[in-house]
């Protein structure tokens, strides 16, 4: 059996979970130096389209610097209103 070697690659973003939702994990991947990919579809999503585009701190506190989102217009306006759009 052949085996080949790994080279690692410097990783740009990791997605997580909620199952990885955790200060340690969060952490871990800024400190190697990757941003974070928390997903507000759904729940969040609907929260912020029905009025509350405060509910985005639902993963902008988690440590989200990377949001997938269906409402980037509402995600945009509303990191520009709270200073943290660059």
């Amino acid at each position: 059996m052949a085996y080949c070697r790994v080279r690692r690659v410097p990783t740009e973003a990791v997605h997580i979970d909620l199952s990885h939702h955790n200060a340690d994990v969060i952490s871990f991947i800024k400190k190697s130096g990757a941003r974070v990919w928390i997903n507000a579809l759904d729940e969040v999503d609907q929260k912020a389209a029905g009025g509350n585009p405060a509910a985005f701190e639902e993963v902008l506190n988690k440590g989200a610097n990377i949001v997938q989102t269906d409402q980037p217009a509402l995600l945009k306006a509303y990191l520009i209103k709270t200073n943290r759009y660059y």
